[in-house]
């Protein structure tokens, strides 16, 4: 954040500055302000390293953005012979027995690195960046500079500082001088003082500025009627500064306790109340029937569900034990996002303990009917009530190893309710308002809370979600809210112990083994914690892992053991994947951190009332085990067991930084051989989420938002808007909650027969799902919207619990709906309403809408394939893309091509329209393999006009002139004959008054007509207004739709954008644009064929692009049968690629052509047109293209666009500006002026400069390019 401040200018005039964090790109301009005499102060330094590993570095710029002055700061001093031992860990020891400090340590002192200034800025410089320091980290009490003897501050700093003195009897240096700097002469402790009624003519401006709701509700002189009302129960204090009052807290000790317990996950603070020998902490010991033994079929199938992670450190009597909600057989089930589970289960089961979802179900009406089947089909089975006992899969997180999921045991830990019956011990801030420049310093209020209330051990605050968070929230816990709480109010909670400044943090002992094992006697994996901590105090390394060095730290506080954490060093090999494989470079530059500087944690708990200084225990971590760089893993639920259980989760994950993953090159290694990567960039690894955390990310704070912001439907949009807002580095987005029937997508273990029975966006697979791992910072609420409540902004979900949301987004998409038949003769062409389905699908009738209910189908069909069960026809009505990928899927699930019939309907249009060859290819395949087809049919008639049948025995299809019928007996039946809105969501939309226009109808920024209810995807068409029936999100790639989605939303929060505070006015009705990214869509197809279509955003996909001005087609097609067609528009761009090949391709290379000139691709045009190109298969997978496809590649592309418009001097044309004059009245350029351009391309210097970057592109990635010769190689 920055701040501006006032300063005159060495000619007297006053300048505004701004205070704000270094960055690299500030490196020259810095280097500029080093003189001579700043060498012989701090010595010769990298400005890149200080400003990469300093904890704080801070620049003031003028409002010209010139950099007037920079410091940068240290948790250890900058000379290394200050010191016999490591001075990084040292220091402190050292600094006491040497110079007469008091208090000082590590957690508390910073030493200053480098300052250097612009001539004449130097003195008021140096205070302001001092100040601003301060205030950044408010605890921060010295800052300390080391210089050679006989050395001294120049006049600005020497003005700050003052030298320290000797200690009578100690060790003095003689090679090093200290000088240091106090907090209180900067920033004093605020003065607190009990408030009085005197004090209220300077409140109420303060008050009035923040808000004018208290004046309103309670009068003018509200503040001095409470100040007057004080008692033993209620007690104001106020802030002075120079005699005036600026800051003001009431507090009470009357809370109601047990509302506060039903709706918070307080059972880690023992419910706020004093120990009671009557209290209930854990649920109890009960006897418990056998377990049922689960059907092996069932538990070895598709899905599976992961194992619940762990909960925080919690006090000794199981205090994390607690959480669970049960709100009666009438709630939904959730799953708590992870990075909440420091005071909370990992999942909050509100489900009745009979209803646990099924993996057989394809939704929730189906499920009774699977079960009635099997009921009917197989009398000699075991059953329980609903049929066949299956496995839970709606949670992504299930219960403890130790505890099976379908005991009594496990039912009681899941809806246990800590019951605490001891007296209160908290207190609650009712009131609290400070004036902005004392803000930083509103901890300084704490120590008189607890000093009028000496019997309480707890100050909690409550503030409304769209409260943005303020300083005095840094030092408190946030409470996690349970699934069932309703209220708009945030919980924080502050323990008096937070008070105590000698938290200490060191390297573990064999002391502290007992204490350790105590404190993380709540954590499940707490045998793999304490594993790890006896490898660290037996060997310090892994014997098992090639000698890995092993690190433990232990965090005290008043003589407590309050935290523990372990870390590991990272694997050379572990590093260089990581920085091929993920954006780290996002946040450190990677060359100016050593190898062994980078660490891996594995363990990290802190007892919850001391989490604030969770980030004070990591940066200690860092320090004492020299790292600068620390990372940490969260593999998804499908990994193995074996992998997740070494990493315990971290109560402090909400301080690090999720790290996006790069999308890699599909290298063709027969082709590369020694010049392929190495293997450690190859090399295959379970997919895992990264999160990263460094030295100058400690201080880096994160705006949070409580704003709860709900997401109803797990589409392409859906998932890229939470992703979008869960990787802002500088955002914490507490309350992000996703609305589905399923969860999230990619929760289900990896399966390729599943993933191959749907067309695929290609947006998001499974690995991509892996590395996002949003789970760890979203909620899930599992079922279906069926009602808004725009008053009180609420949504019901399955028609009984109420979600609660400030922001709604509606992302639902398009859902394959059930079919029915006909209602009138075919030549009326009308169909049956929604409402007039039967209540209860068919139980053999598919609408494949996703993974669950893919692996549902192919779990029923497994079974009847295993039984041979399989009798009459598998219908797939309906010609879309996804239905020749369904058809397909049964086919290599073993079903023989003759109980396959295929139903064309005459509305459903061909998804093969653009490309004649591809649907000629397919269509011969189908009727090779002897599957049957019907085109121009619809559904008239199913088991003899049975109205509402439980299964489909026989179905009739009419023609489209009604003179033709067919009749056929049914197995099971594929519907893909209709995409359309969900009916819940449907009436939930159109009861709730938002405009329904076929789509629900929103604006160009997404906007519907109630401003809290977004919506975005299929869903959606634009406004009338608009003039533009024919586009809609449709037409768009859906993750850039949800990506513009998302940063529409962050102009609400993101202090660093302009805030929108309402609906932005449109000048023109005009619809957005979203980039040049591409439609993408891929599929296998019956054949055995892998086939790949990306184009430009089109009205729809199925028309075809007009051809002569438009552009060209370049086709190739092998004996093989492999075919692939490109279509160049008029500037020679390649606008759509289709791809058809029996044998895999690399596609994610291939997407990567889009947009690229021909020229580029080695001249393509020339070449196919001189016949030297008979494959663009080979010609595309040839190692000279490699670097097009790399993730960086259109980021370079975009540094050279910015280096020839940018002018080589003030009064010179840049090269795009000379190409347009000249084509100011001309079509195009002629032959002498394309000469002209050239030459002045090369004179200009632009041509050498274009080819430094490009073999600095390649230098800087060689990594992933080691197949591109240097010019030192030549």
């Amino acid at each position: 954040r920055s701040e501006m401040s006032k300063f005159k200018s060495p000619t007297g005039e006053t300048q505004l500055v701004n205070a704000r964090r270094t960055e690299a790109l500030d490196a020259p301009h810095i280097e500029q302000l080093i003189t001579e005499e700043t060498v012989k102060l701090f010595g010769q330094v990298s400005v890149v390293e200080i400003i990469e590993k300093a904890l704080l570095a801070v620049v003031l710029s003028n409002q010209e953005g010139e950099i007037i002055a920079h410091a940068a700061f240290f948790d250890y001093p900058n000379k290394p012979n200050t010191s016999r031992t490591n001075y990084k860990t040292d220091w402190e020891s050292w600094l006491s027995a040497s110079y007469d400090v008091k208090g000082c340590n590590s957690l508390n002192s910073f030493f200053l690195h480098l300052f250097v200034a612009k001539e004449g800025y130097e003195i008021p410089a140096a205070e302001e960046i001092i100040r601003t320091a301060f205030n950044a980290v408010p605890d921060l009490h010295h800052i300390f500079m080391v210089v050679n003897s006989g050395t001294y501050p120049n006049a600005a700093l020497d003005q700050q500082f003052s030298q320290c003195e000797l200690r009578s009897g100690g060790h003095h240096p003689s090679d090093c001088t200290v000088f240091g700097l106090p907090r209180h002469a900067h920033v004093p402790t605020l003065h607190i003082r009990p408030a009085l009624v005197e004090d209220h003519d300077d409140l109420t401006p303060i008050f009035n500025q923040q808000s004018e709701i208290l004046t309103r509700t309670y009068g003018e002189y509200f503040l001095a009627e409470l100040i007057a009302g004080q008692d033993d129960s209620m007690r104001c204090l106020a802030c002075e500064v120079k005699g005036k009052a600026v800051g003001f807290m009431s507090v009470t000790s009357e809370i109601n306790l047990d509302l506060l317990n039903q709706c918070y996950e307080l059972a880690p603070f023992h419910g706020l109340r004093k120990p009671h020998p009557d209290d209930q902490a854990v649920p109890p010991r009960t006897p418990t029937p056998a377990d049922v033994v689960e059907d092996a079929a069932a538990v070895n199938a598709r899905p599976t569900s992961s194992q619940r992670s762990g909960s925080a450190a919690g006090s000794e009597k199981g205090a994390a034990e607690g959480g669970e909600a049960a709100t009666g057989p009438d709630a939904i089930e959730t799953a708590e996002k992870l990075s909440d589970a420091v005071a909370a289960s990992a999942k909050s089961s509100l489900l009745n303990e009979d209803d646990d979802r099924r993996i057989d179900e394809v939704d929730e009406e189906n499920a009774e009917n699977e079960a009635a089947e099997e009921a009917e089909e197989e009398p000699e089975e075991e059953e329980d009530e609903e049929g066949i006992v299956m496995t839970p899969i709606a949670s992504p997180k299930s219960l403890s190893p130790e505890v099976p999921p379908n005991t009594a045991a496990a039912r009681v830990a899941r809806n246990f309710q800590p019951v605490y019956h001891g007296e209160s011990n908290a207190v609650v801030i009712q009131l609290f308002a400070i004036a902005e420049a004392q803000d930083p310093r509103s901890v300084d209020f704490l120590p008189h809370v607890f000093r009028l209330f000496p019997d309480a051990d707890f100050a909690i605050i409550t503030v409304p979600t769209m409260v943005p968070e303020f300083s005095l929230l840094q030092s408190f816990v946030r409470v996690t809210p349970k699934p069932n709480c309703t209220l708009n109010q945030e919980l924080y909670v502050f323990h008096r112990g937070g008070l105590a400044c000698n938290l200490e943090v060191r390297a573990a002992k064999p002391a502290d083994r007992p204490s350790v094992a105590r404190l993380v006697n709540s954590l499940r994996l707490k045998s793999s914690l304490l594993k790890d901590f006896d490898l660290f105090l037996n060997f310090k390394r892994d014997p098992v892992k090639h000698g890995e060095q092993i690190q433990a730290f232990v965090a005290q506080c008043l003589g407590q053991l309050v935290g523990v954490g372990i870390m590991r060093k990272e694997a050379d090999s572990d590093a260089m994947y990581m920085r091929s494989h993920y954006n780290i470079e996002d946040f450190i530059y990677y060359n100016h951190h050593r190898k062994d500087e980078h660490a891996r944690l594995y363990h990290l708990a802190v007892n919850p009332i001391f989490n604030h200084f969770s980030k004070l225990f990591i940066k200690e971590m860092m320090r004492l085990g020299d790292k600068t760089c620390l990372s940490y893993p969260v593999y998804p639920s499908s990994a193995p067991e074996e992998l997740r259980a070494k990493y315990s989760q971290p109560t402090a994950l909400s301080y690090f930084v999720p790290v996006r993953a790069r999308r890699q090159i599909q290298y063709p290694l027969e082709k590369l051989g020694g010049n392929a990567p190495s293997e450690r960039v190859l090399m295959e690894q379970q997919a895992f989420a990264l999160n990263h955390i460094n030295r100058k990310l400690i201080y880096e704070p994160k705006v949070t938002v409580n704003a709860r912001i709900v997401v109803v439907g797990a589409s392409s949009t859906g998932i890229s808007f939470l992703e979008t807002l869960a990787f802002c580095p500088h955002l914490r987005f507490n309350n992000l909650i996703l609305v589905s029937p399923h969860g999230l997508p990619g929760d289900l273990e990896p399966d390729e027969q599943r993933e191959c029975m749907t067309a695929s966006g290609l947006i998001y697979d499974s690995r991509d799902y892996a590395c996002m791992s949003l789970r760890t910072w979203v909620s899930v609420v599992y079922g279906r919207m069926t009602k808004i409540d725009r008053k009180r902004k609420v949504i019901t979900v399955n028609g009984t619990a109420r979600v609660p949301y400030d922001y709604l987004i509606l992302s639902t998409g398009l859902q394959y709906q059930p079919v029915a038949p006909l209602k009138k003769a075919p030549s009326q062409r009308q169909m049956l309403s929604a409402k007039r389905l039967p209540p209860h699908r068919p139980r053999n009738m598919f609408c494949i809408n996703d993974p669950f209910d893919a692996a549902a189908a192919l779990h029923w069909l497994d079974r009847r394939l295993d039984k041979q069960r399989l009798e009459g026809k598998l219908i797939v009505y309906g010609r879309s893309l996804d239905a020749y990928a369904c058809v397909q899927a049964l086919l290599e699930a073993g079903v023989r091509p003759q109980s396959i019939v295929r139903v064309l309907d005459p509305d459903s249009p061909n998804p093969f329209e653009h490309d004649d060859h591809v649907e000629t290819q397919v269509e011969a395949a189908l009727h090779a393999s002897g599957v049957a087809a019907h085109r121009g049919y619809r559904l008239q008639q199913w088991n003899d006009e049975e109205p509402e049948p439980r299964q489909l025995e026989l179905l009739t299809f009419v023609s489209e002139d009604g003179k033709r019928e067919v009749h056929l007996d049914c197995c099971a039946l594929f519907a893909y004959q209709r995409l359309g809105v969900d009916f819940d969501c449907f009436t939930a939309v159109n009861d709730a008054c938002l405009v329904f226009d076929g789509r629900l109808v929103i604006d160009a920024n997404f906007h519907t007509n109630d401003v809290a209810i977004r919506a975005a995807g299929p869903v959606t068409k634009f406004q009338r207004a608009y003039h533009a029936d024919n586009w809609s999100h449709a037409s768009f790639n859906s993750k850039i739709v949800g990506e513009q989605l998302a940063h529409a939303l962050l102009r609400l929060f993101d202090p660093t954008l302009d805030q929108d505070t309402e609906p932005p006015p449109e000048p023109a009705k005009l619809i957005p644009q979203f980039g040049h990214t591409p439609k993408l869509s891929g599929a296998r197809l019956p054949g055995g064929y892998h086939y790949l279509h990306v184009t430009s955003p089109t009205i729809a996909d199925y028309l075809h692009p007009t051809v002569g001005d438009e552009g060209r087609y370049l086709k190739t097609c092998t004996k093989e049968g492999s075919y692939f067609r490109l279509h160049l528009n008029q500037y020679d761009k390649i606008d759509s690629i289709t791809c058809l090949s029996r044998e895999p391709f690399p596609y994610k290379n291939y997407i990567q052509l889009y947009g690229l000139h021909q020229r580029l691709l080695n001249n393509l045009a020339s070449r196919f047109k001189e016949k030297l190109v008979p494959d663009f298969f080979e010609f595309f997978n040839e190692t000279w293209a490699l670097a097009f496809y790399h993730d960086r590649f259109h980021d370079f592309r975009d540094e050279l666009r910015d280096l020839l418009s940018t002018r080589p001097a003030p009064d010179k044309l840049s090269i795009e500006e000379q190409i347009r004059k000249l084509m100011e009245d001309e079509i195009g350029l002629s032959t002498a002026q394309r000469a002209q351009v050239k030459e002045e391309y090369a004179r200009s210097g632009a041509k050498r400069a274009l080819e430094t970057r490009f073999l600095n592109y390649i230098s800087y990635n060689y990594y992933h390019l080691p197949m591109y010769a240097k010019p030192e190689m030549v």
